[in-house]
């Protein structure tokens, strides 16, 4: 189900404002010893319930108080997960057809409000979802602040570089840097084929390089924008409209595509160079180098974070 996921426990102060059009998820516990009466427990300390519910005598009372707590959450979504189901039920079969038909009667009472909510109750343990990046990525991309569902305002940068005129944050930027745009990750050490290196993905400090991926980006017909830094900028970092996230100096190598790419960054996996530009010059196809632009900010030398910055035109292709 879709929404943001959000763990409550029932006397949170968050659960009673909840925004609406979030998902409460809530987790249930059944411990050995008792049957009914632990499972009213169990819901006691983990469900809202309204009104309390002391006793365990009626699962109609129970049904009730249940189904206006969650009424009154103001969520369009709720997840109840009990992972302990099947032993509760293996132990308690008289106690469990009644504790999950209360759970189902709620979620269709929620489902035919005016204002329906949709209940999902999960019986037993819940599957881990399936990791969107390898282990060591993941953990190095937390390490620089990315959690899944980040979003991030690029408003700013999309004004900054494209009063220049010569490069525009399309579709695959504004996403990518959406969600990675502020990271600055700090790894070294060996990787796969080269050196793990620093990376930052912030395309304010690339302000006064637009030409640069103008230029590449009308060699090989795409376009380019900023991201970043690469190796505390001794190279740059620049996105198609494709996703392919690529390395920009007097050369230029695709690192591969949206996920890819960060994987490959992180891992140190060698750039693929992307072959001599194809130039046309007057309907003639020239293969050729670009020309060095002049480079009108930050000056040609200067220091920035400790580090000198190499001009343009000084970082040599090393593979």
């Amino acid at each position: 189900m879709g929404g943001k996921p959000v763990e409550l426990a029932a006397d949170s102060p968050i659960a009673r404002g909840i925004v609406t059009g979030e998902t409460a998820v809530f987790t249930i516990s059944v411990p050995d010893g008792g049957g009914h009466d632990t499972f009213f427990a169990a819901v006691r300390a983990a469900l809202p319930l309204d009104p309390p519910v002391p006793g365990s005598r009626s699962w109609d009372a129970l049904s009730r108080s249940l189904y206006a707590g969650l009424r009154g959450l103001g969520a369009a979504r709720v997840e109840i997960r009990w992972p302990d189901a099947e032993r509760f039920a293996a132990r308690y079969p008289e106690d469990s057809v009644p504790a999950r038909a209360v759970l189902e009667f709620v979620a269709a009472s929620l489902a035919a409000d005016d204002h329906p909510v949709e209940l999902r109750t999960v019986f037993g343990a819940v599957a881990a979802p399936p990791s969107r990046f390898a282990g060591r990525v993941e953990r190095d991309l937390r390490a620089a602040g990315w959690l899944p569902g980040r979003q991030v305002d690029t408003a700013g940068w999309r004004e900054q570089l494209e009063a220049s005129g010569e490069v525009r944050m399309h579709e695959a930027a504004e996403r990518f840097l959406g969600e990675f745009g502020g990271l600055k990750v700090d790894i070294s050490g060996p990787g796969i084929s080269v050196a793990r290196v620093p990376f930052e993905f912030n395309p304010g400090d690339l302000d006064g390089e637009e030409g640069r991926f103008a230029d590449w980006g009308a060699a090989f017909g795409i376009s380019l924008f900023p991201l970043g830094e690469l190796d505390r900028g001794r190279t740059f970092l620049g996105i198609s409209e494709i996703g392919e996230v690529v390395l920009v100096e007097t050369w230029v190598a695709s690192f591969g595509v949206g996920d890819t790419a960060l994987e490959n960054l992180i891992l140190g996996v060698r750039p693929v160079p992307r072959p001599v530009a194809m130039v046309v010059d007057r309907d003639v196809v020239q293969i050729q180098s670009l020309p060095a632009r002049p480079r009108p900010k930050p000056p040609a030398f200067g220091v920035r974070d400790g580090e000198p910055r190499r001009p343009y035109g000084f970082a040599p292709n090393p593979w």
